[in-house]
């Protein structure tokens, strides 16, 4: 006979529980603040007086599960098994500790108040410094907000006011100044910083390792999520940065006093520019990523491979930890049995600039905000954003992903996958983590790489790999096609490292893509031809052969945009730009299918290595390049060089260089957002001032290049560049 009622008890008891934790100080909630869970052994009861920092013995809890609050201060841990469980939150306060008990098939909730009753003090000082006692404030005057809080001083507690007019003071961390800039009611968001504090050690607990983990006996693992009301969604494991407490303080400021004036008076106008924010921010951030990637910083990171150490003013060398865990055994077996002989030291280069290409293109992910690809203080590049630096820069962009985000998707990855994919979800905890739901790769979603194939277009039309080709032509003995050779009395000698480079260059020629492999994919990704006998006959299946249509229109547009704002009682209209742009967003997308992403990463590669190669001290004391050109990179003496000898253009390589690299910079930032949710023409406006640097370079570079004006009021060429090119090169031979 079966007891059904006892097999129903049986069952109740073993039913897991839920946790829901809230952080908050007073009713202001914390959030991003790490939460550790410790489940006491089967005795263990919860003792009276615990938050005010009574003795407990370490040995009766076992660290099982770690959290992060969300917005609302809270965060929930499901499936636990009934037991006593002690609750810390990692910051510097006394009662940021509590126990709860969870019974069986029931939710505990565990509610911890800081105690540090965070309060904030304004004070007001006029322009001449003195400290306004009535009346309300006035624009330009100095405003220094102080955060007064129930807790020691040297805990490392900080105050952050979102507003770019506002600095912490360095030497006070809990002052904040600004000044106010303008008239009428205003609001300020007002954080409070919360290091992190490591509880569990002053406790004398066992480390809390930094993602859940199962707890032992139990039938299931603790999940870390947000609550079911819950507005913001919670990460398990550690934080992203340090706890908050975020607060308003609305300011009502009165228009500057006016001054009697006498004599004459002096009007000047300023260009306006739109307020920097974060979606700003994302642009930058696709700026800095491609200039992470440049040839400078490229050498010196293979500079440092080659010589086995990091120089001192290098901190974004190779260091060891990144050798075991990126590139593992292979990179550590190149280097100890690189010999003078074979192929070892060509192939110890092509790690190491595949390694070079994944650090900085590819292993930080979008949304990681602290890791900002380049520090910097002002940005001449950015143009009328210069001023900002790489913090202001980092704030606008946390702001972003959080606010607007929510996800470590970029939000034209995220449109993608909600319409093309839409029954496939990228969240689950149970799945191979290397592909969404079985379906979708999840690096390529979450982590996609920077480079645009047009770097290495103009980069093939600045005869770059023509060079190198002739250079290991001539290596193995090869004529040239004319009757005589140019490089016939090219010697390498086998005492310098080129000779051994160049050796595994020629061995590795097979396994290098074809100019007919990258010449098919300029045109599907862009439309692009080359020009010569080796790509005469390519018959591609598909081709954008809107896309030079839609980037030139889109570059007159700007320049119209630019020539128009130079009067500064104009305010330009930027629906013309906002719709280039989408037209040209939708073209791109169009482009990326087959081969991208693999051969804009292995063509780059390639060309990366080519570079260095030519920029040799053996190279560029075989060819005598000219040493009193200006160049910006030390591999284009050679090209130019080369060029002269084989009857090439003449055009200088620099012009070919700023149009692969700024080219790159304006199609990262029109294909890696989602413009065609965009209805406002600021945005536009505000990505046209931003990459004004870069655009006006292009156009320049362009004309230089191929004899035609983009910004030209009169008409938009729509002409392949290959044909000017062409046309060019027969003037050329023509003056001979």
């Amino acid at each position: 006979m079966v007891d059904h009622q006892s097999s129903t008890m049986t069952s109740d008891r073993t039913r897991p529980g839920r946790i829901v934790v809230s952080v908050r100080d007073g009713d202001t909630p914390a959030f991003n603040v790490p939460v550790g869970v410790y489940q006491g052994k089967q005795d263990c009861v919860c003792t009276d007086g615990l938050e005010n920092g009574s003795a407990l013995d370490a040995g009766q809890w076992t660290p099982v599960a770690t959290g992060t609050t969300g917005d609302d201060g809270r965060i929930q841990f499901d499936r636990v098994p009934a037991a006593a469980y002690l609750i810390l939150a990692n910051v510097p306060s006394r009662t940021n500790r509590t126990c709860v008990r969870v019974e069986p098939g029931c939710t505990a909730d565990a509610c911890i108040d800081l105690g540090l009753h965070v309060e904030y003090c304004i004070r007001v000082l006029t322009t001449d410094c003195k400290e306004r006692d009535c009346g309300r404030p006035r624009v330009n005057d100095r405003v220094q907000i102080t955060a007064d809080f129930a807790e020691r001083t040297d805990a490392g507690f900080a105050i952050r006011v979102l507003d770019r007019n506002f600095r912490t003071q360095p030497d006070r961390p809990t002052v904040s100044e600004g000044v106010l800039r303008r008239a009428g009611l205003q609001e300020l968001v007002m954080e409070f910083l919360l290091p992190f504090h490591d509880v569990a050690e002053e406790l004398g607990l066992d480390p809390m390792q930094p993602s859940s983990a199962v707890v032992t006996g139990a039938p299931t693992a603790f999940e870390a999520s947000a609550p079911a009301d819950s507005p913001a969604v919670s990460r398990a494991g550690g934080p992203s940065g340090p706890g908050r407490l975020r607060s308003n303080m609305t300011i009502d400021a009165d228009e500057e006093a006016t001054l009697p004036l006498s004599g004459k008076l002096t009007v000047s106008h300023q260009r306006r520019i739109a307020e920097p924010d974060g979606t700003m921010s994302f642009f930058v951030r696709l700026l800095d990523a491609s200039r992470s990637i440049e040839f400078g910083r490229y050498a010196d990171f293979i500079d440092s491979v080659f010589e086995c150490t990091v120089p001192a003013n290098q901190p974004n060398g190779l260091t060891d930890e990144c050798r075991a865990n990126a590139i593992g055994n292979k990179f550590t077996r190149l280097t100890k049995e690189l010999t003078d002989h074979g192929v070892g030291a060509y192939e110890l280069l092509k790690t190491a600039t595949e390694s070079f290409l994944l650090f900085r293109c590819c292993a930080q992910s979008i949304s990681r905000s602290n890791d900002w690809p380049l520090g910097y203080q002002t940005n001449p590049q950015l143009g009328d954003y210069k001023a900002y630096s790489s913090d202001d820069w980092r704030t606008y962009f946390e702001d972003y992903l959080k606010d607007q985000l929510g996800t470590p998707k970029l939000p034209y990855i995220q449109r993608v996958i909600a319409t093309a994919f839409p029954q496939y979800g990228i969240t689950e905890k149970l799945l191979d983590q290397r592909f969404c739901a079985d379906v979708l790769l999840r690096s390529r979603v979450e982590n996609p790489c920077f480079m645009e194939l047009i770097w290495n277009y103009w980069h093939e039309e600045a005869m770059l790999v023509q060079s190198m080709n002739a250079v290991s032509r001539r290596f193995q003995n090869l004529h040239s096609p004319g009757r005589r050779d140019p490089l016939a009395h090219m010697e390498i000698d086998p005492l310098r490292p080129l000779n051994n480079i160049l050796w595994g260059y020629v061995e590795d020629e097979r396994g290098r893509l074809s100019i007919k492999r990258r010449g098919y994919e300029y045109q599907h990704q862009y439309g692009l031809n080359l020009y010569g006998k080796a790509v005469a006959d390519l018959r591609p299946a598909d081709n954008r052969s809107k896309f030079i249509e839609a980037f030139h229109n889109l570059l007159n547009r700007c320049a119209d945009y630019y020539r128009s704002k130079q009067d500064t009682t104009v305010d330009p209209d930027g629906y013309p730009i906002l719709h280039a742009i989408q037209e040209l967003n939708l073209i791109l997308a169009q482009g990326a299918h087959n081969q991208f992403g693999d051969l804009a990463w292995t063509s780059r590669v390639e060309m990366l290595m080519q570079e260095w190669i030519m920029a040799r001290p053996e190279m560029r004391d075989f060819l005598q390049s000219r040493a009193m050109v200006p160049y910006k990179e030390p591999w284009m003496p050679q090209v130019d060089t080369m060029k002269t000898l084989q009857g090439w253009s003449d055009v200088v390589v620099t012009h070919f260089r700023d149009l692969g690299v700024f080219g790159e910079q304006i199609l990262l930032t029109i294909r890696w957002y989602n413009w065609y949710d965009v209805t406002s023409e600021e945005e536009a406006k505000g990505w046209a001032d931003l990459l004004r640097a870069q655009i006006q370079t292009y156009i320049h570079a362009y004309r230089a290049v191929t004899g035609v004006d983009l910004s030209s009021m009169d008409r938009v060429d729509y002409i392949m560049p290959s044909v000017h090119l062409r046309k060019r090169l027969a003037m050329q031979q023509r003056a001979r």
